[in-house]
Parts: C-alpha cells; structure tokens; sequence
C-alpha cells in the first residue's frame, strides 16, 4: 500500500520509508555513539599514561599530541556531530511516532531521546572506555581525524 492513500485521503507511509527512517536513526546513534566515546577517552585521558602507549608509533603520538595540545580542534567537530545527529534523530523519532501518538508525538520523541542522551550518549561511552582511555583514545583517533577533516571547512570559520 506504499504510496496509496489513506481513508482520510493523506498519503499512506510505506514500510520501506520507515525502514529507512529506522536505518538512518540508527546510523545517527551510531554516530553519536562513535563520537561521545572519543570525547569520552580525550577527558579520561592521561598524557603521560599515553606517551607510554604510543612510544613505538610516532606517527599516531604525534596526531594524538595534535589534538591535545588544540582541545577544540577535537571538541568542535565532536560537538558538531553529536548536536547535528541528535536533533535528526529526535526529527525522525517525531516522525515515526507522529502516527502512532499525534499530538504527543513531540512529548514522546522528547522523552525518548532524553533517555537515549543519559544512556548511550553520558553513561555508555564513559563505561566503554574507563578502564583504558588511553587505548580507547588511539584506536578511536584514525577514524575521528577523518570525520574532524571533513569537517574542517566548516570548523575553520567557527
């Protein structure tokens, strides 16, 4: 019934754009994820523990060193990512509920979303990398610097 007509005469959702709603909103909390962990290991993280981790790799103390000795180099594109992957999270949440609750469909994805930034956004991530911040931070790094460079043209005039 995809792309048909409901009985009010509004277009009926088919099950392949929830789909992909869903694969998005997972992609994004992924994201999330992702980034929140990174900012996670760079707050836990002691410099001299890591110059310890990384005294056989000088290429990755050395982009490690980067982003210490520039904070916001990190934390702009981190901040960037998550805000950004939260508020199209919370649109998509809306919308998937927007059927289902109608006018407490704002209330719901709010709702939802609170508990999503307690749980995966403050509390798993610190979890995941508390034991080894150091390690957690050099094997997060490569993928990060990769994000924080694309990122960089927009960055840079912030």
């Amino acid at each position: 019934m995809a792309g048909g007509s409901g009985e009010d005469g509004l277009p009926v959702v088919g099950a392949s754009a929830i789909g992909l709603e869903v694969v998005v909103l997972l992609l994004l909390a992924g994201l999330s994820m992702f980034l929140a962990s990174v900012e996670a290991s760079f707050h836990l993280l002691k410099r001299r523990r890591l110059a310890q981790v990384t005294h056989h790799d000088e290429a990755m103390a050395e982009l490690a060193s980067s982003y210490l000795e520039d904070p916001p180099r990190l934390l702009m594109p981190v901040h960037l990512g998550t805000y950004t992957a939260h508020i199209g999270m919370t649109v998509i949440i809306t919308s998937l509920l927007f059927d289902v609750v109608t006018h407490w469909a704002t209330l719901a994805a709010f709702s939802a979303m609170m508990a999503y930034l307690l749980l995966f956004r403050v509390s798993v991530p610190y979890i995941l990398v508390y034991q080894d911040p150091e390690r957690a931070f050099l094997r997060l790094l490569p993928a990060f610097n990769v994000w924080s460079r694309a990122l960089t043209p927009v960055v840079a005039r912030l």
